[in-house]
């Protein structure tokens, strides 16, 4: 994976399923668009179950804290 590390916070949107997670990834700045994100995780949600990129909806980055 190319670009910035960047952790994702999801909030699942299934009948009543309050799930937040947070997905590690990278994040590329196109000059000509909206950034691109690339995940490396399951199809599935570990806390939920549901679909994770299906069924729960982006909120917003999170900080990244550097290995020391």
């Amino acid at each position: 994976m190319k670009g910035e590390p960047v952790s994702v916070r999801f909030r699942c949107q299934a009948t009543r399923c309050d799930c937040e997670v947070d997905v590690e990834g990278r994040m590329t700045t196109r000059a000509d668009g909206p950034p691109l994100y690339e995940y490396n995780v399951p199809t599935i949600c570990r806390k939920c179950g549901h679909r994770l990129l299906g069924v729960h909806k982006r909120m917003g980055e999170t900080a990244v804290i550097a290995p020391r």
